[in-house]
């Protein structure tokens, strides 16, 4: 009886071979893995990238449908030329920060 005991504990301990092989095992399941999290940040920062690029294109439009709602109200040609000049001004300075965050980059 307790040498049938001590011979299924000696079998339930694995070999160098079995060991080996899930060692081998172990490691391709961990580089899978790996691939699979670094394809799945890649999709993630794609999804962050066209979120935001939606973002400032509704921002855009929200800007040009401002601009088109002015232009329509202006009723005198004074009121054009100062809206104009105030678009200017925008742009101007718009121009101005672009210029100054791509230099401190």
């Amino acid at each position: 009886m307790a040498v049938t005991t001590l011979q299924r504990k000696i079998d339930n301990i694995p070999s160098k071979i079995e060991i080996t092989q899930f060692h081998k095992r172990l490691v391709e399941l961990f580089e899978a893995l790996n691939v699979t999290s670094e394809e799945c940040k890649r999709f993630v920062n794609i999804f962050n990238t066209v979120q935001e690029s939606q973002r400032f294109f509704k921002q855009q439009e929200n800007y040009l449908k401002e601009i088109d709602q002015s232009y329509k109200q202006c009723k005198h040609k004074k009121e054009k030329e100062a809206l104009l000049a105030n678009l200017l001004n925008v742009l101007a300075i718009l121009d101005k920060n672009v210029k100054s965050s791509s230099d401190s980059l």
